[in-house]
């Protein structure tokens, strides 16, 4: 979301989730209840179960049916909002992460330039969390996208793009290598 100013980095497993969250705790998470190694749910609840980042805002992003006893295991671990895929335009998904963000604290497209420019991405970590940052002008705030699959990591890429940096571990690449 280039012009909110925020960075985004994507991973394709729940450990590769939770490898980045230990290097470099994100402002937010978008993140896909089914994954190939460890599932979102597991993701969720180690989230929680951290001291420092029990608090990470999460909108759950899923093409999972979702019963009454999941939405409760979802309010439980404290969710910002839960999005079924394919039920969601771009403004919107922009406009949903803008609101995690700002409720976790993080400031919105308002925020001076002045104060974007005294946050270059490098000084963030990305480079020594292994993820490859897009050039483009320095940003605040990080939003990790958790998705297995390669065409919903390239439509969040895209529906996000216009408004965030992406940077991408290497598993997450958009060829799905």
């Amino acid at each position: 979301m280039e012009g909110a100013g925020y960075r985004t980095a994507a991973a394709s497993t729940g450990r590769e989730a939770l490898d980045l969250v230990g290097r470099e705790r994100p402002d937010g998470m978008v993140l896909d209840l089914k994954l190939p190694d460890l599932d979102g749910w597991s993701v969720l609840e180690k989230l929680r179960a951290r001291e420092d980042t029990r608090d990470v805002p999460v909108l759950v992003f899923t093409a999972q049916e979702i019963t009454p006893e999941a939405l409760g295991r979802l309010k439980a671990n404290h969710i910002f909002q839960l999005v079924l895929k394919g039920d969601i335009r771009r403004r919107e998904l922009v406009r949903l992460v803008d609101a995690m963000m700002k409720e976790s604290g993080q400031e919105t497209a308002g925020q001076s330039s002045r104060a974007r420019d005294e946050r270059p991405s490098e000084e963030a970590g990305i480079g020594e969390a292994g993820l490859s940052p897009v050039q483009g002008p320095p940003r605040r705030g990080r939003v990790l996208i958790v998705e297995d699959h390669p065409d919903n990591r390239m439509l969040l890429a895209d529906y996000l793009g216009a408004e965030f940096d992406l940077a991408e571990a290497p598993t997450a690449r958009k060829d799905g290598g």
